[in-house]
């Protein structure tokens, strides 16, 4: 769906939402492969447009840490998504230019305008967000008790260990080259 080669700082994207929504995110920075999204006021069941003033302001909700309102920032990894659609480009305000966080969102995915869905949510029905986040924390768990790691029944012996460790071919940079010849 996105067709945009490049990201650049004040670039704006829409992203699809639970309950047939929008919501947008703005390019604040860009370090790498690494982007400073800012999570924008927008939520609505058009596709945001430019001028929509709810696209030109950050989101401002409860920390977790202190409960003070804040803008809502995070860094994000990797390519951008596909589902994202490229809305224009905002530049940067005075007061846009040089913001920061130590804010992690992980991996740059169609979820990162989820946010605003989360506040719209506990505006509008604040019971069914909170049965909403109970099964998930349910699923969550049941997810985890499925996958735990288990403790071995009995270590491999040192001598096997060093014997397999010897066959892989360190000479290649790639991991799956360096396994292939096991």
């Amino acid at each position: 769906m996105n067709s945009k080669k490049s990201v650049q700082v004040g670039d704006i994207f829409a992203a699809p939402l639970p309950m047939n929504k929008y919501g947008a995110v703005k390019v604040m920075d860009i370090i790498d492969r690494s982007y400073l999204l800012g999570i924008t006021n927008y939520i609505g069941e058009q596709m945001p447009a430019i001028d929509d003033q709810n696209v030109c302001q950050i989101l401002i909700t409860k920390s977790l840490l202190n409960e003070k309102e804040e803008p809502t920032f995070k860094w994000v990894d990797g390519r951008l998504p596909e589902e994202l659609i490229y809305i224009g480009n905002i530049p940067l305000s005075q007061e846009e230019l040089g913001v920061e966080s130590n804010v992690y969102g992980g991996i740059w995915s169609k979820e990162c305008a989820m946010d605003v869905y989360y506040k719209w949510r506990e505006e509008t029905d604040p019971q069914g967000l909170k049965l909403e986040m109970q099964k998930k924390i349910e699923e969550a768990d049941a997810y985890a008790g499925r996958n735990k790691i288990v403790k071995p029944k009995k270590m491999i012996d040192d001598q096997v260990f060093w014997d397999i460790i010897s066959l892989l071919d360190w000479s290649k940079e790639d991991e799956d080259e360096i396994v292939e010849c096991i």
